[in-house]
């Protein structure tokens, strides 16, 4: 029995119709390379807009399912869990039946530019907290400059929680 292996792929010609390179094998070794033309079409499970959402608006629960479906750009960002979309601002309007793409959404902002914040630092078994000003606005993630208000100490600190950021050592 001759077995046929896709072992490469081309360049798409579209987003469905592409060249892939296929090796033929008979007993485990390869008789011949060769390219074809292939209609491709890639599902997978990624979310979907359930009802219209505004420009500005976060995103809640009700406004996402996850749906398994067709895509029409494999090389698009798109969510694939409503868990993480959850929260998120919408950077443009949003219509039923969209799947949502990672560039639509944005983090909500956590720490706020001038804002006061909770500055965390731990080395082993000794945690310390202090009073620190936000020098940026900041996500969850994010590495932002803050200001220690007792030192007056300028550090970089990670976005870990609405109005708190930490330090590491």
């Amino acid at each position: 029995d001759i077995r046929l292996r896709v072992i490469g792929r081309g360049m798409p010609s579209n987003y469905k119709n592409m060249l892939v390179l296929v090796e033929a094998v008979l007993d485990g070794r390869p008789l011949r390379t060769f390219w074809v033309r292939a209609d491709v079409r890639v599902h997978a499970q990624v979310v979907q807009v359930a009802r219209p959402v505004r420009y500005g608006r976060a995103l809640q629960t009700d406004d996402l399912r996850e749906v398994l479906c067709e895509v029409e750009d494999p090389r698009a960002d798109y969510i694939r869990d409503c868990a993480e979309a959850v929260g998120m601002t919408a950077k443009r309007a949003l219509a039923p039946g969209d799947l949502l793409n990672r560039s639509w959404v944005t983090g909500v902002c956590l720490v706020r530019n001038g804002e006061v914040v909770r500055l965390l630092a731990q080395n082993g078994s000794i945690s310390i907290s202090v009073l620190a000003r936000a020098l940026q606005d900041g996500k969850l993630g994010d590495r932002i400059k803050v200001r220690n208000i007792d030192s007056d100490r300028a550090l970089t600190a990670v976005v870990v929680g609405r109005g708190e950021v930490r330090v590491s050592h």
